[in-house]
């Protein structure tokens, strides 16, 4: 019975975690980050496309930067 309830409760944790975690990196969507080595429209796609549908370089105020769709 014990084994259970420590499974139950390892599985909720990770659960939690898993939720959390998306909801933190969603705020890459919809803004413009700092691309090293300069903003490529390739890399800047690669760095965008896990949480959101891709990404384009930008220029705003004078400096190029990353911006990640919607």
């Amino acid at each position: 019975m014990a084994q259970i309830k420590v499974f139950t409760f390892i599985l909720l944790v990770a659960l939690v975690l898993f939720v959390g975690r998306d909801e933190v990196d969603a705020t890459k969507c919809c803004a413009e980050h700092p691309i090293a080595g300069g903003c490529t429209n390739d890399k800047c796609n690669k760095f965008c496309q896990d949480q959101c549908r891709g990404g384009v370089c930008k220029q705003r105020n004078g400096k190029f930067g990353c911006h990640c769709y919607c």
